[in-house]
């Protein structure tokens, strides 16, 4: 991996549907957790974030966007919304619209990594 492959300032994982908007914004020092507007933040650790930022490293940032997603539940407010974006030496990779609770393949392991690290603040 080239040293840039080291830089990796935020992921934001956005839910929405009329009513409820979500967004988690996770930097290397917290966890962001803003639910209607309203926001909490929580500490990260270390490995929680170089876990997070190694299954980065495994997604071809480049094609994210184009990535299709598996359901469509969130035509009809039967899914939320999701988006996964990725910035990474001042640039933004965002994904393509997928159903909360089925990501692409390719997202799959960071979605559920992003879920378990924020399942409680979920709850709150």
């Amino acid at each position: 991996m080239s040293r840039e492959s080291n830089s990796l300032y935020k992921v934001l994982l956005s839910e929405r549907t009329r009513g409820t908007n979500r967004l988690f914004t996770i930097t290397s020092k917290e966890i962001q957790t803003s639910l209607n507007g309203n926001s909490i933040k929580s500490e990260i650790t270390k490995n929680q974030y170089l876990e997070i930022k190694k299954l980065v490293e495994n997604i071809s940032l480049e094609a994210i966007s184009k990535l299709e997603s598996p359901s469509t539940k969130r035509f009809s407010d039967g899914a939320l919304s999701t988006t996964i974006t990725i910035i990474k030496n001042d640039k933004e990779y965002k994904s393509s619209d997928f159903d909360s609770g089925n990501p692409p393949a390719e997202l799959k392991s960071l979605y559920d990594e992003i879920q378990k690290l924020t399942a409680t603040k979920k709850s709150k």
